[in-house]
């Protein structure tokens, strides 16, 4: 049986990332270290066989996409907002601290739920028909793979999502923390939706690794206001 290897790709630094900005969903631009983050990681997916690739429809999401598909001429790039960071509301384009304190979310934010639910929408109605395609048709020869270009907190909850509520399974315990800018996460998921988390936020084909973080990442003020 053919099993489908899904490679979800955070996009390269912003000039938001370094300043520590909530970006959310606005439609900020690779700086140069993005761009040579991107280089980087394209030089490293160039030997995968991708059958096809997805991106965020946002500038710095497409842009990390195209470098790498520098290196796979001829495949088209399927631009979609479902791919989109979570929405920030009123929190975009600030920092998350206000006088030393988080900044409250308020109700213009993408809840966690509704974040989830899209998040799981794209793998339920996009990877896993992909992956029951694969399995039946796939000559076994090689595995199908998928290029998702995305946001650190999608990527960083998808992973949550999927082990906690889909078949996937973290049988290596591997961490499951903060995303790093162009890091590399890699799904095995089977035709029958289950998988296996085979990485989480793979950095090593950056010469300096990165240093920023994603304000935009809110899974542990979630699991407070959970409570």
């Amino acid at each position: 049986m053919t099993s489908t290897l899904v490679y979800y790709v955070r996009h390269g630094q912003t000039a938001e990332n370094r300043q520590g900005m909530i970006q959310g969903q606005l439609d900020t631009q690779l700086d140069e270290v993005g761009i040579e983050q991107a280089a980087a990681v394209a030089q490293s997916l160039k030997d995968v066989q991708f059958d096809a690739a997805f991106s965020s429809d946002l500038e710095r999401a497409v842009d990390t996409a195209n470098a790498i598909l520098t290196h796979h001429p001829g495949l088209p790039l399927h631009k979609m907002s479902i791919l989109r960071e979570r929405f920030m509301g009123n929190l975009q384009g600030q920092l998350p601290l206000a006088n030393g304190k988080r900044r409250p979310q308020d109700e213009t934010v993408e809840t966690g739920d509704a974040f989830r639910e899209r998040i799981l929408e794209f793998w339920d109605q996009t990877v896993i028909p992909y992956a029951k395609k694969a399995a039946s048709e796939g000559d076994g020869n090689r595995p199908a793979c998928l290029l998702v270009v995305s946001h650190g907190a999608y990527i960083g909850t998808l992973a949550r999502a999927l082990t906690r509520h889909r078949n996937i399974v973290n049988s290596a315990e591997i961490a499951i923390s903060w995303c790093p800018n162009t890091s590399v996460t890699v799904i095995e998921v089977r035709g029958d939706g289950t998988g296996i988390l085979r990485s989480f936020g793979d950095i090593s084909h950056l010469v300096k690794p990165a240093a920023v973080g994603n304000a935009d990442d809110l899974s542990g003020m979630d699991a407070v206001n959970a409570r």
